[in-house]
């Protein structure tokens, strides 16, 4: 399943999250994960050289790449490599490239921030995306949410997006995100995101099911 983590607006936590789903699919599932770093600024990548060796307790490829290594990840997908293919996207006006990359997802991971400029940036996402891919499945993530957030402009905010797909558990603004290694699973960042990335493979296997060949 080829999934990809995307939103117009930057700054909404794709990277990290990113990240953490692929340790989460691999610590819980023993899943076989390609992450491809296509983010502009490739900063998983470049983090993941200034961590070092993979530990023995994680293990997922994570690679710079372009479209011609998401095609390769998608025959590796094919052929049984992978389980699944995770892809960090660019934020901002989408691209020739990543006009491709929408057309290819099986998923996708949006997160936001339930302010009215990051909703804008998520509503201009979500018509592009669907104008070019109806089949995917649509999951969004409010993250880094406040204690003091306001509990009636989320339910608003939420009600928005359930018209386009479904929106998890929240994840709390937390210090543990900002400390995650690329090598090694972060034990209290996996418990805080566990609820919401539970939700969101529950929804991949349903959507994998629906989508495949009788």
């Amino acid at each position: 399943m080829l999934i990809i983590f995307a939103n117009q607006k930057g700054g909404t936590g794709k990277s990290t999250l990113a990240l953490l789903y692929a340790a989460y699919l691999n610590t819980y599932y023993k899943s076989r994960v390609c992450v491809l770093d296509m983010d502009g600024q490739h900063s998983l990548s470049q983090k993941a050289q200034k961590d070092g060796p993979v530990q023995d307790t994680l293990s997922y490829h994570l690679l710079p790449a372009d479209l011609q290594d998401l095609e390769v990840a998608r025959e590796n997908l094919k052929e049984g490599e992978y389980d699944y293919v995770l892809v960090d996207l660019s934020s901002g006006r989408p691209n020739q490239e990543l006009v491709a990359v929408y057309d290819t997802a099986d998923a996708v991971v949006c997160p936001y921030h339930a302010d009215e400029l990051t909703l804008n940036g998520t509503l201009v996402f979500l018509k592009v995306f669907t104008n070019i891919n109806d089949r995917a499945a649509l999951f969004f993530v409010p993250n880094k949410v406040r204690r003091n957030a306001s509990e009636h402009t989320q339910k608003a905010v939420k009600s928005m997006l359930e018209k386009y797909g479904a929106v998890s558990s929240p994840l709390p603004d937390r210090p543990d995100f900002q400390r995650l290694n690329t090598q090694a699973g972060s034990v209290k960042a996996m418990e805080l995101v566990r609820a919401a990335f539970d939700e969101i493979h529950q929804g991949c296997l349903q959507h994998l099911h629906q989508i495949s060949p009788k």
